[in-house]
């Protein structure tokens, strides 16, 4: 099993949650990172902890929706390094899309510009570069969301899906190059961006334990890295659910429309 120790690895959205506690730990084992977010007063901080660890931190500022900033980066971080071992495509967002009466396309768009596209850029970005080196780690960070429709949540779940479907069929694709895909699909993780959901989150992990988990299956070159086992177990096992029986059961918490309620017309929707 190969040692992550030193390793030159890329990591989107690095700024803060997975991605920066991803820094802090890869930091402490000797890496040397390339660390891309939009934020670059976060970036910098980042960067001075990680060379606290031992680590040497290079920070990019980018947006992962912009293709041609993508590129950039992933060249200039690439050359800067001197050929990246790894590279994390983590940057990802997330917010209600209820199919209410303020249902709009827009907000699909731009989850699936960062989620999706943001994956797709940076791997057509490095693969260039891994086939000329004849090996590289692409490691896709997806979600347990991906396993099963969910009401309320239909674009972030459906962007995961997207990636998860897609890194399957690349792991395959690639490895016939000795370029190795790791997808990783967390549950609930406790980072900045699930400290503003406002449901119960089953089986919630800090976001240390999870980023180890995340360095261990990179080290063992796992095909797919899912955590917490019991939500990844529930998940697994509602695929198999018939759909009559999983809208029953998911039918309580789905949103409803202002014009399918029965309550006054100047209620809020929720």
């Amino acid at each position: 099993m190969p040692s992550i120790n030193g390793q030159k690895i890329l990591i989107t959205g690095a700024s803060s949650g997975i991605g920066a506690e991803l820094a802090k730990q890869l930091g402490a084992r000797g890496c040397q990172l390339a660390l891309l977010a939009r934020r670059q007063d976060l970036l910098e901080e980042l960067a001075a902890d990680v060379e606290k660890r031992g680590g040497k931190a290079h920070i990019y500022v980018c947006d992962v929706a912009d293709k041609e900033a993508v590129h950039s980066c992933f060249t200039k971080a690439d050359d800067e390094l001197g050929g990246l071992d790894i590279v994390v495509l983590n940057a990802g967002v997330g917010k209600p899309t209820p199919a209410n009466d303020n249902f709009s396309s827009d907000t699909f768009e731009w989850i699936f510009k960062i989620n999706v596209f943001g994956v797709l850029y940076g791997i057509e970005a490095i693969l260039p570069r891994f086939r000329k080196r004849g090996h590289g780690v692409i490691v896709p960070v997806s979600s347990l969301a991906a396993y099963r429709g969910l009401p309320g949540s239909t674009a972030y779940g459906g962007s995961k899906a997207a990636v998860t479907n897609m890194m399957e069929g690349m792991r395959v694709e690639l490895a016939d190059q000795n370029i190795q895909v790791v997808l990783v699909s967390p549950g609930f993780v406790k980072t900045p961006m699930t400290d503003k959901n406002k449901f119960d989150m089953p089986f919630l992990i800090p976001v240390e334990k999870a980023c180890r988990k995340i360095i261990r299956g990179i080290e063992k070159r796992s095909r797919e890295v899912q955590f917490p086992f019991p939500l990844f177990a529930i998940l697994s096992m509602a695929k198999m659910i018939p759909n009559f029986l999983w809208d029953r059961m998911t039918g309580a918490a789905a949103p409803k429309s202002k014009s399918s309620s029965k309550t006054d017309s100047s209620t809020p929707s929720p």
